[in-house]
């Protein structure tokens, strides 16, 4: 019998929250985005936890890192609806094109016009 392949690793491409930061020291901003100075990691964490918040990591090229204490569940949501807000605004914004040709008939030139004034009047670019 052959063996499975291991599987690989969940990609983590989001910030570090909790446990998963390991600067030793990181500089904590509250809720509101007041700063509250610099921490161990461990002391943040705790502080977290006592005001009912995750701790997570904004900004980790920062020396020390800079985390926030925040609901990571709610931000995690907030951010992928803005992701998929803006993909959806991406996507409108395509380029519209109208072809006419030497040999083009009068009425398909008609048509093509109005698509194209149809085209212009909801904001596409022709």
């Amino acid at each position: 019998m052959r063996r499975r392949a291991p599987r690989p690793l969940r990609d983590e491409s989001g910030p570090k929250v909790n446990e998963r930061i390991r600067a030793p020291r990181v500089m904590v901003v509250d809720e509101e985005g007041h700063r509250l100075g610099e921490f161990l990691t461990r002391d943040a964490l705790q502080l977290a936890r006592d005001r009912g918040f995750d701790l997570v990591e904004v900004a980790p090229d920062g020396r020390p890192p800079i985390c926030r204490l925040a609901d990571w569940g709610k931000m995690k949501y907030t951010r992928k609806k803005s992701a998929a807000k803006s993909r959806r605004n991406a996507t409108s914004s395509s380029m519209k094109e109208v072809k006419v040709r030497p040999k083009t008939d009068d009425h398909d030139i008609e048509v093509k016009t109005r698509n194209a004034e149809r085209f212009l009047s909801r904001g596409d670019r022709v």
